[in-house]
């Protein structure tokens, strides 16, 4: 289990999108349980799994603070990104 806590909650709506939206696209490719709530996300599960969800949302939080407006593509594809061990390109979108 690990516990990620966004600065803000104004940007965890922008990393989570409206409703979750974003966050339920993460867990359509990376198989975790989350709880959800303001601006921190509980994941559990298998360790390499909640470890791919914790770096996408770090990757998307760098993306973000860099100028990037997220998007529903962006979340895709930083997300298949982690969780095929390519983290790094993340920073290339």
């Amino acid at each position: 289990e690990q516990v990620f806590t966004f600065p803000t909650y104004d940007l965890a709506q922008s990393i989570l999108g409206q409703h979750n939206r974003y966050l339920h696209m993460m867990l359509e490719v990376i198989s975790v349980d989350v709880v959800a709530r303001g601006d921190t996300v509980v994941i559990k599960g298998d360790e390499k799994q909640v470890e791919a969800l914790y770096r996408t949302l770090e990757e998307l939080v760098f993306l973000y603070r860099e100028g990037s407006t997220i998007t529903e593509s962006q979340v895709r594809i930083a997300a298949k990104l982690v969780a095929n061990g390519k983290a790094d390109a993340v920073h290339t979108m």
